[in-house]
């Protein structure tokens, strides 16, 4: 794989063509996109499967929003911890597995035993060494206290995540070493306050089929929808000026719209369109990647820390996943922490984990997320479901369905729907070709 995918072809045999070179910005579309994420993308892709005149700006360099992936030494670097869960719907209906070359994580598991062991525990639904497992993390006080948490669901379901988690055992090991890190870890959430509705939502998913990376990382999936868009996909195009006229780019130029879509994030959307949507609060991640000589982990499966305390919520071998991800005979390893831990504290708590083996690992990159997740979202910001914020304005992004890849490809899903609603007459009903 060459260092930039510009022009190149991909293991699928798919071409990627150079989003980085100028194309010409028209003065007139029917809909103007205003962001080249997941939801920017997905919307862009529905709208051209329709026969709509349509453009996208992005302001960066290449399309892809939070989804983006840096390649340093031969190393595959996703910014921070990333997965692809194939349960999703929208995923389902938008991408082409097959081009995406998808590598499964293990189904299941390393969490720390009562007695500090780094133990792996396997999926329960999807072999029988799961099976075997459950008699390791669950007893009768569990049980008892899953079917009050599933009553305190039902009557409570506005209640946040650790509100549920409560009604399980104080020293379950099921609560302790496994639901409670693993959903820190995975809605970058340590004090789990994320409303329960998301968390089922979640585990759904993982539930229901595998979780996994491209082969060639994670950028591969903004990748192959911008395959899609062509000419039509313009980067390095700030937009600084939305009405219901059209947009304003920062060299000047204008853009005329009948419908314009703004599918950013929440603060961007707040500085185009002020009043369009009320200040939301994001959470944030600090990620950390080292190599290797050796294998830290027997299986390709997630590692959630639960006794070794410190800010590591999660660390994965990406490498053991999908082996383009590191260079031969080398080892990616994928840490994800609190934001602005230090090195020496994350160390710290890795050399107790791996007992003394992570001295060795050498540190290729280190920063934060600041604006990860949306800790405010869906339903919760009361905004009408068509996402009108003005005459022909539409809003898209994960923060308004779930905080997640298949959130952010179904918002861009509505809003086409709601722009081919303006464009063809409000009286038309005719479902949106999605595929």
């Amino acid at each position: 794989m060459p260092e930039s995918y510009l022009n190149s072809e991909d293991a699928s045999g798919e071409v990627l063509t150079d989003q980085t070179s100028p194309s010409v910005i028209p003065t007139e579309s029917e809909v103007t996109v205003v962001g080249g994420g997941l939801a920017g993308l997905s919307c862009a892709v529905v709208l051209g499967n329709n026969g709509v005149d349509y453009h996208l700006l992005e302001k960066s360099e290449v399309p892809g929003g939070k989804v983006t992936t840096d390649r340093v030494d031969g190393f595959v670097l996703d910014k921070g911890f990333q997965v692809f869960l194939e349960a999703s719907p929208m995923g389902k209906r938008l991408l082409d597995y097959t081009k995406l070359e998808l590598r499964p994580f293990y189904r299941g598991l390393y969490i720390d035993s009562p007695s500090g062991s780094r133990t792996l525990i396997s999926d329960p639904l999807s072999t029988n060494l799961g099976v075997r497992d459950l008699r390791n993390i669950l007893n009768a006080s569990d049980l008892v206290g899953m079917v009050q948490a599933s009553i305190a669901y039902l009557r409570y379901p506005k209640s946040t995540t650790a509100e549920i988690f409560s009604q399980l055992p104080t020293r379950s090991v099921l609560r302790r070493s496994i639901a409670e890190p693993f959903f820190k870890g995975v809605l970058s959430d340590p004090e789990l306050q994320s409303p329960i509705s998301l968390t089922r939502s979640i585990a759904t998913l993982f539930l229901k089929g595998a979780a996994s990376l491209p082969a060639l990382g994670m950028d591969s999936i903004p990748r192959h929808l911008a395959s899609q868009l062509g000419d039509r996909l313009h980067t390095k195009s700030e937009v600084v000026r939305v009405s219901s006229k059209g947009v304003e780019l920062t060299e000047g130029r204008k853009i005329s719209s009948r419908c314009i879509v703004i599918a950013t994030d929440a603060p961007t959307a707040r500085r185009l369109v002020p009043g369009s949507v009320t200040e939301v609060p994001y959470r944030s991640v600090g990620y950390t990647y080292f190599s290797a000589d050796e294998r830290p982990l027997g299986h390709a499966a997630l590692y959630v820390p639960s006794l070794h305390k410190g800010p590591v919520l999660t660390v994965s071998v990406p490498s053991d996943i999908s082996v383009y991800y590191a260079p031969q005979g080398r080892h990616l390893i994928s840490v994800s922490h609190s934001r602005g831990a230090s090195i020496s504290d994350i160390r710290s708590q890795l050399n107790k984990i791996f007992r003394g083996q992570s001295n060795s690992w050498e540190e290729i990159a280190h920063g934060d997320i600041d604006a990860a997740l949306p800790a405010l979202f869906g339903k919760s910001l009361a905004l009408p479901n068509d996402r009108l914020v003005g005459q022909n304005i539409v809003l898209a992004g994960d923060f308004l369905d779930t905080p997640s890849i298949d959130g952010a490809l179904a918002s861009g899903v509505n809003a086409a729907r709601t722009a081919l609603a303006i464009i063809k007459g409000r009286g038309s009903t005719t479902p949106p070709r999605v595929k």
